[in-house]
């Protein structure tokens, strides 16, 4: 759960599959720069996109926080390509 643009809490409902990698502060604005321009994704909207290959829910809770979903199974390689992206910022 996160809280909308107006204070009312939204609920996301994804299966367990789907672990959630929660970034924030910078290190979040290097590991997303290249996959989705964070001035569009305002604090309380969610997107999907693609990260390395993989699909990927993004959902932004505040102005520094946000957090990063995708299959269970392919969890080490999308924390790879999370750090990676960082690294290179």
């Amino acid at each position: 759960m996160f809280v909308g643009d107006e204070g009312h809490v939204v609920s996301v409902c994804l299966p367990s599959s789907y672990p959630e990698i929660p970034l924030c502060g910078s290190f979040a604005r290097s590991a997303t720069k290249r996959v989705i321009h964070l001035a569009r994704l305002g604090p309380g909207q969610a997107t999907r996109t693609v990260l390395d290959h993989m699909g990927v829910f993004v959902l932004r809770s505040a102005h520094d926080r946000l957090a990063i979903l995708g299959a269970r199974s392919a969890a080490g390689s999308l924390w790879h390509a999370i750090s990676g992206a960082a690294a290179r910022g």
